[in-house]
């Protein structure tokens, strides 16, 4: 309230105001009286083959204040992981008094395997000012490594004279792939018979990430037959997140019997039937006992 007092012939007027020495009373700066908030931005997306790239987070004020502002922030694995995809950080900035935008570098990490693309989150953990909004920002690590290349290889195994024994078929990526890749498989007869001489598969197979070959195994029987060495084809089709290169390979069975003509085998001839007039007078050529090869034999009439 305003007391008048005359002072000689000079009118003043005194003024109550509040007081603000320490102790007597409290009051507000320009910065506390503005409702500051501190928000950052999404990342725009880096590649990460190229040399010194950043991921760039843009922290800014909704209104400048005279004094810094100090935030302080961390970086968290998304789909990315801090060490092989990117380097982690963490810490504060300042926004100098004045002005109200900083930015947050977070260095991206070269490799050269196939993978999806992957994503960093960064963090607003506290503000010296007002507070946070939008206290979280994702930015996005761009892959551009070529898929590898798939192979299959061809294999080969004895028979054994009982049983199953398992022919094994590679299949082998050129590189370490950060993706799974998938592929259907299926055998088919060469020489060699399905259910006979081996057993017939089909199926799919997927080589995890991180990992760089699979395995087909087909089970081949054993017998006692002499026969020549037979093959059978395994083909593969369908194949993600890789070149298909080769997709045919050959399964050999050797056979292990004795393939030689035994001494005491005998060719024999039966008469033929009697045949009309025009007719086709038919021989019978038997053998002792059965061979696994071809045995060619000579007539004359």
């Amino acid at each position: 309230m305003a007391k008048i007092v005359r002072i000689g012939a000079v009118l003043m007027a005194a003024i109550a105001l509040p007081a603000c020495v320490e102790g007597l009373g409290t009051g507000t700066t320009e910065d506390d009286a503005l409702t500051i908030t501190t928000s950052v931005e999404d990342a725009a997306p880096a590649s990460e083959g190229d040399l010194g790239a950043n991921l760039i987070f843009r922290v800014s004020l909704s209104e400048q204040t005279d004094n810094d502002v100090t935030i302080a922030y961390e970086t968290k694995d998304g789909t990315a992981t801090a060490g092989a995809d990117y380097t982690a950080q963490s810490g504060t900035i300042t926004i100098k008094g004045g002005t109200s935008v900083a930015e947050i570098g977070v260095p991206v990490m070269f490799d050269n395997i196939d993978e999806p693309d992957e994503t960093v989150i960064l963090e607003l953990l506290s503000t010296s000012a007002g507070t946070t909004s939008s206290a979280s920002a994702t930015g996005m690590i761009l892959d551009d490594d070529p898929e590898p290349s798939l192979t299959l290889s061809s294999g080969s195994m004895v028979e054994g004279n009982s049983g199953q024994v398992t022919l094994d078929f590679t299949v082998s990526l050129s590189a370490v792939s950060g993706m799974p890749v998938s592929f259907d498989f299926a055998t088919s007869d060469g020489t060699a018979v399905a259910d006979s001489d081996y057993l017939a598969v089909e199926g799919s197979l997927t080589i995890p990430a991180g990992s760089s070959t699979a395995t087909v195994g087909v089970a081949v029987l054993g017998d006692v037959d002499k026969e020549i060495n037979e093959t059978f084809d395994l083909s593969l089709s369908n194949v993600a997140n890789a070149i298909a290169a080769t997709t045919l390979a050959t399964g050999t069975i050797t056979d292990d019997d004795d393939t030689s003509v035994p001494e005491a085998l005998f060719i024999s001839v039966a008469n033929a039937a009697d045949a009309g007039e025009g007719g086709v007078l038919q021989f019978a050529v038997t053998l002792s006992e059965p061979l696994g090869i071809d045995v060619a034999v000579r007539y004359t009439t």
